[in-house]
């Protein structure tokens, strides 16, 4: 290379050194600030996320409805319209991971998201009704 930026090497350099650096103080100050306003103001937090809990189950259940079924028909649509025999990569690419490969990890996700909802969900209830 001479030097110079060239298209296939992507944006390297000072400016984007300095972005990464703001990028990484901006989100570490906004995690710090949320996990000090849970650790500090707990029973606090509680009740307004209880509070909008409470409003987006009562105001917008049918919207969440209506975007789910809308996504499973896309999903639908991909899968039997007429993108279906798109190929990602290229017509000669092969997928990394088997059907079953795929299927499992899905499953595994499924478990662990159940496990830690489950998990966190637990305590919450034995410390406010116990």
């Amino acid at each position: 290379m001479n030097g110079k930026n060239n298209a296939s090497s992507g944006d390297s350099g000072p400016s984007r050194d300095k972005s990464s650096i703001i990028i990484l103080i901006i989100s570490t100050s906004l995690v710090i600030l949320i996990l000090s306003g849970i650790l500090f103001y707990r029973d606090e937090l509680f009740v307004i996320t209880d509070k909008i809990r409470d409003w987006i189950t009562f105001n917008l259940n049918w919207y969440y409805v209506f975007f789910s079924l809308l996504c499973v028909c896309s999903c639908i649509y991909l899968h039997f319209g007429r993108y279906k025999d798109i190929r990602i990569g290229g017509k000669n690419a092969r997928p990394k991971y088997t059907d079953f490969s795929w299927y499992s990890m899905l499953f595994a996700c499924g478990q662990g998201v159940g496990l830690i909802f489950w998990c966190l969900n637990s305590d919450n209830k034995c410390t406010t009704h116990g």
